[in-house]
């Protein structure tokens, strides 16, 4: 569904809200224009970012910190490449500042989407206001610099693998299955007790092994390429991008792939990270930002939202995409 319209702006105030604060004008905003209050302050609060920094600003947010609907529709997909196609319309700048919260998707949609980006755009800086899981990290790996605040996450990039099980479908980190075909095999090698483990291989089928393999390299290969073209640079570039690939992908590392990584152990392991709290007006718009798109998933179906500072927005609602052009 399109509609167009022009969202009314507000009055201008000198000092960036708390989260209540952005809830408290929404709300006043309500008794004038209703539901549109939520596009109004979050607008509102994107141009002030934009007017601050004199960059291209792109806001993705999904609710996934909020909703309880699909974390499916709330994934990076291949959907999302339109999304990204309406809020780079009109923008004209050669440096980028992104805005991302999400809990990750499909590889291949984070891969089309950074090179549709990294085409445009000389510099990008992505901006992790609260977290950016799986392909969302995947994503950060290819900004030049990444802003996180002390309370800020990334994310493991090894892949799962969708699989069924007695209990429904599940995500199955790859790594995993490899590891316990590969013990399934030394017991029977060993001649030991295998009765248990029949059940198991029977899910795994003819390809399964070489797929897990194959997604864990992909992974790998974007962490490495993108990070030792963008942000790395000098001799050790390779170096450097090759250590941050294999400590990202390790399953064993991490043990789960919801571990969060936080702003510390990211700059440990070799993320080029600016702390948020270093430019305090930047630290409040980007996070105003935040906190309008939080009460947008919070009061609305919206689960998804890809928009820009000239308030061209793509939203997928929780039953629906719905795409506005507020230009």
């Amino acid at each position: 569904m399109m509609s167009s319209s022009r969202i009314p702006a507000l009055k201008k105030r000198p000092k960036m809200p708390s989260w209540g604060e952005v809830l408290e004008r929404i709300e006043e905003s309500q008794k004038r224009v209703g539901v549109e209050a939520y596009d109004v302050v979050r607008n509102h609060y994107l141009d002030k970012l934009q007017e601050y920094t004199g960059r291209d600003t792109i806001l993705y947010s999904t609710a996934w910190t909020v909703s309880q609907a699909s974390s499916a529709n709330q994934s990076i997909d291949n959907t999302d490449i339109h999304g990204f196609m309406e809020a780079l319309s009109g923008l004209d700048d050669d440096e980028l500042d992104l805005i991302l919260h999400s809990q990750g998707g499909q590889p291949e949609a984070a891969e089309q989407i950074v090179e549709y980006l990294r085409a445009k755009y000389d510099e990008i800086r992505v901006f992790v206001p609260h977290s950016a899981r799986s392909a969302a990290t995947l994503i950060c790996c290819a900004a030049d610099e990444i802003h996180m605040g002390a309370h800020s996450s990334l994310g493991p990039v090894d892949p799962q693998m969708s699989m069924q099980t007695p209990l429904g479908p599940r995500l199955v980190p790859a790594q995993s299955i490899l590891d316990q075909f590969d013990e399934a095999r030394d017991d029977f090698q060993d001649d030991k007790e295998t009765g248990h483990w029949v059940p198991l291989i029977r899910q795994y089928g003819p390809s399964l092994l070489k797929e897990c393999e194959d997604a864990i390299d992909y992974s790998g290969e974007l962490v490495e390429r993108w990070a030792s073209e963008y942000m790395f640079s000098g001799d050790d570039a390779d170096e450097r991008a090759e250590k941050l690939a294999r400590i990202l992908s390790e399953r064993q590392e991490h043990k789960s792939h919801s571990r969060p990584i936080m702003r510390s152990e990211a700059e440990d392991i070799g993320f080029n990270v600016k702390p948020l709290e270093d430019d305090d007006e930047l630290q409040d718009r980007v996070l105003s930002v935040f906190h309008a798109a939080y009460h947008t998933h919070a009061g609305t179906s919206a689960i998804k939202i890809i928009q820009n500072s000239q308030n061209d927005a793509f939203v997928v609602m929780s039953q629906q995409s719905e795409e506005t052009d507020d230009s």
